[in-house]
């Protein structure tokens, strides 16, 4: 402690004069702190007061577009959930639709063959019928000309 209490003995041992020399460095460090205060610290402090109002607005703008963002993207998920129900909806009726197209389709096409298996069937039995009595009725001159052949002589 003692080199402390030897600079405080030092300083308490300064006398100041107040004359005219001190009052115009006094009028000098007012002066300056005016000048600065309007050349440089207003401007300053104004530019970081108008920089703080953009920062304010461009923040209220952000927030505004967020809530009309999130609106928008509420409304097109609500569209497009709507949309797909639709879809799946309509996807539904065409498929039942086509079902019973194909199913109609299927049952004329069945029924069709059908017929026609029908008739093809008749016809062939009416070509068999007609044959099998052109054959009986050739079937003595048939039997004659196979004992003829195989007796080696006329019968």
């Amino acid at each position: 402690m003692v080199p402390l209490q030897s600079s405080l003995a030092i300083m308490a041992s300064v006398t100041l004069d107040l004359d005219v020399t001190m009052l115009f460095q006094l009028g000098l460090v007012l002066l300056l702190m005016v000048v600065l205060r309007v050349l440089v610290f207003g401007p300053y402090l104004a530019n970081l007061d108008n920089r703080k109002a953009r920062t304010d607005d461009a923040r209220q703008e952000a927030e505004a577009l967020t809530e009309k963002a999130d609106a928008l993207a509420t409304r097109y998920a609500d569209a497009l959930s709507a949309a797909r129900a639709e879809g799946l909806e309509t996807r539904g009726a065409l498929r039942t639709e086509g079902q019973t197209h194909k199913d109609t389709a299927v049952g004329q096409a069945r029924a069709d063959a059908q017929s026609t298996l029908e008739s093809a069937r008749e016809r062939a039995a009416s070509e068999m019928s007609s044959a099998r009595e052109t054959l009986l009725g050739e079937v003595d001159d048939i039997a004659r000309m196979v004992a003829e052949k195989v007796l080696g002589r006329s019968v």
